[in-house]
């Protein structure tokens, strides 16, 4: 990191422009801002002056965009204050200049800097113990994120809201959110805030009790913080690993980690966290009863709490002083430190902080034997602590109330923005479905108008010249005929299947069935067009039935549309084999040819709609692209499968599985 800080300390001072010494600026304070939050919060006042006189330089240029850039610089100088004051507690001053940073961001319409503002608003408000106001900006912040898709900022928010469910002691929502934030990081990939995920969610297992899984979750994020050299996120967890293996009663441990967390803080030289780890260390050196040297992390803490003026940390000393004293038996010591801290937490209403010196009171006295005084205490401990449980309920359901608003109104926009997206899509989609009945009854027509004129023609010159007709002609000019009109009437059926495949108006009449009879018949129907063409096909009937579970009139015509595209794409005088076989719970049909075989390109559009492949009909048979489409779909209706093997010059085998039905049920 200093290699780090030490160069961009060379590109402020070597800055060319006031916008790239600025840019400079923020580059450094973000590299600082969480170890060094008093220089970072210098840094961003110069950042802001710096903009704000080279703004007045250009006040009378008609360059747009530099202005725009250093009022940008300005939001972004009054942004990274607010954090700082935040971070130093310095709660209204933080308030008021993040407030400012929004009002400016959107005067921009920058919505990543008024998201992020919100965020960090929020934050502030939780700091305060506000949470509905906090879940309000938290809200906005997610709002403002999602419109532009700024994940990283969404990641911080659902943090955030994380941290007041934390608060609040709903550990399954405040789960819920970290997990959230977690995900979008999986995408992001921002490894120091997955740091501080990790932490938290180890957090939420050691309140609920569950210290392994909060210890493995702890040691995942010190592991990030190690490789980060981020001295601020190590500390931080090594005292949360220690608090946790303290619940464990493995003081030996807990010891080493309270111990390079404090090592750790000392190098940050954030005085808060000092005093944490100096609170937190004397806590597990208290559990092993070595009272004389957590008397002292106490008193160091204490001190250091008392020169920087941070109550929080001042009363948790005294307390921990206070609690010490009264187990060594010095009462009299333990109570006057014990009213310190009552006091303080008296003056600054903190009723859950008054709440606990109480109940400590009431303990001391009653190990001094001075009954009188401990239900004194003990009294005021229970009417305070309903207080507590009062307020924390009403603004716990203030807060799930305000953050249910807040859903409700982001789910509305969601909806509306869907609505549109939906609308958008269903045109899309209106004019492809039009585009594709365009196409399919071009298709149609074209096919229909070609196999009838076919027909006239055929039974024209039938009706016009009888006698010009050996037997044997007239019988092939026929069967020409009724070649022709099945081909038509395969046409129309496509057209009938396609309107109710689509419409899904599909009566599905499952019944057992015996497989075999039905392929008999359609081989028998589809004999004679196989014999014009040469091509002979095999199928050897089975002795015992194979019944099937599925629609008898749409499995016949997944057989007929199967046997006829074998019989189209395979040359004069080759093979097609059809095949059926009970595997399991499963029959099997399997229809196999000689023709040209598929490439892959063939085999991933094989079932799609209009499917145009580069295999074609060998005798220049129509197709409408649709008979595999309709194939598949029937298949599927009756829960079943079907797939193609097939090489180019290999041929093509369809297979299709359905489910099987009982012997003893099946129909003949």
């Amino acid at each position: 990191m200093g290699t780090r800080v030490q160069q961009l300390e060379e590109d402020i001072v070597s800055a060319e422009s006031d916008l790239d010494q600025i840019q400079a600026i923020f580059a450094l304070l973000e590299e600082i801002h969480r170890s060094e939050p008093q220089r970072a919060l210098a840094l961003a006042e110069e950042a802001q002056d710096i903009a704000r006189r080279s703004l007045e330089r250009n006040s009378s240029s008609n360059d747009t965009q530099t202005t725009r850039e250093l009022r940008r610089a300005i939001a972004n100088s009054l942004l990274n204050q607010g954090i700082c004051r935040n971070q130093l507690a310095e709660y209204g001053n933080a308030t008021e200049l993040l407030k400012q940073a929004f009002d400016l961001y959107e005067s921009l319409k920058d919505f990543e800097g008024s998201a992020q503002s919100a965020n960090n608003i929020g934050l502030v408000y939780k700091n305060l113990g506000d949470f509905p106001v906090a879940m309000e900006y938290y809200h906005r912040s997610i709002f403002l994120a999602e419109q532009i898709g700024f994940r990283r900022c969404l990641m911080g928010t659902l943090l955030n809201i994380g941290n007041v469910y934390f608060i609040l002691g709903d550990y399954v929502r405040a789960l819920e959110q970290y997990e959230r934030s977690l995900l979008l990081n999986d995408e992001i990939g921002h490894t120091q805030t997955k740091g501080f995920q990790l932490s938290n969610i180890g957090s939420v297992f050691s309140q609920m009790g569950d210290y392994k899984q909060a210890l493995e979750y702890f040691e995942q994020s010190l592991s990030i913080y190690e490789n980060l050299s981020d001295i601020v996120g190590e500390a931080h967890v090594h005292l949360n690993i220690a608090a946790t293996l303290k619940e464990l009663n493995d003081l030996e441990t807990a010891t080493f980690h309270a111990e390079k967390g404090l090592a750790q803080s000392k190098k940050t030289g954030r005085k808060a966290s000092l005093v944490l780890s100096l609170n937190v260390l004397g806590t597990v050196v208290a559990a092993t009863k070595r009272h004389a040297e957590a008397l002292e992390l106490f008193r160091e803490a204490l001190a250091m709490s008392r020169a920087e003026l941070y109550t929080q940390g001042e009363m948790t000393s005294l307390a921990e002083i206070g609690k010490v004293l009264g187990l060594i038996g010095e009462t009299d010591e333990a109570v006057a430190t014990l009213e310190q801290a009552l006091a303080l937490a008296e003056t600054g209403q903190m009723k859950q902080e008054i709440n606990q010196y109480h109940k400590l009171l009431s303990d001391v006295y009653e190990r001094s034997g001075q009954h009188e005084l401990s239900l004194r205490h003990y009294k005021l401990y229970h009417t305070i602590e309903r207080e507590v449980v009062n307020e924390e309920t009403t603004k716990k359901t203030m807060a799930l109330q305000t953050w249910h608003a807040s859903e409700q109104a982001l789910k509305e926009a969601e909806i509306h923005r869907l609505k549109n997206v939906e609308l958008l899509e269903a045109n899309t989609k209106l004019q492809a479905l039009n585009k594709e009945k365009s196409e399919f009854l071009g298709i149609a027509a074209h096919d229909l108008k070609n196999q009838l004129s076919s027909i006239i023609l055929s039974a024209g010159i039938v009706e016009k010249h009888p006698e010009k007709f050996k037997p044997e002609e007239l019988r092939r000019q026929m069967s020409q005929i009724g070649v022709t009109a099945e081909h038509m009437r395969e046409i129309i059926l496509n057209l009938l299947d396609v309107n109710l495949l689509e419409t899904g108006k599909i009566d599905l009449a499952l019944s057992s069935f015996n497989l075999g009879s039905l392929c008999v018949s359609v081989v028998k129907h589809y004999f004679q067009r196989a014999a014009e063409k040469g091509i002979e096909i095999i199928y050897e009937d089975q002795e015992e039935p194979i019944c099937a579970w599925a629609d008898n009139a749409f499995t016949q015509e997944v057989l007929e549309n199967l046997l006829s595209n074998a019989i189209k794409f395979s040359p004069r005088g080759k093979r097609v084999w059809l095949d059926i076989a009970r595997i399991n719970n499963k029959v099997r049909i399997c229809v196999k040819d000689e023709g040209p075989g598929l490439t892959k390109e063939d085999q991933r559009d094989l079932f799609g709609k209009f499917a145009r492949l580069t295999a074609k009909p060998t005798a220049g048979e129509h197709s409408t692209g649709l008979g595999l489409w309709i194939v598949h779909k029937l298949v599927d209706v009756m829960k079943g499968r079907v797939w193609c093997e097939s090489s180019p010059g290999n041929g093509a085998e369809f297979i299709v599985l359905l489910p099987a039905a009982r012997e003893e049920n099946c129909e003949p």
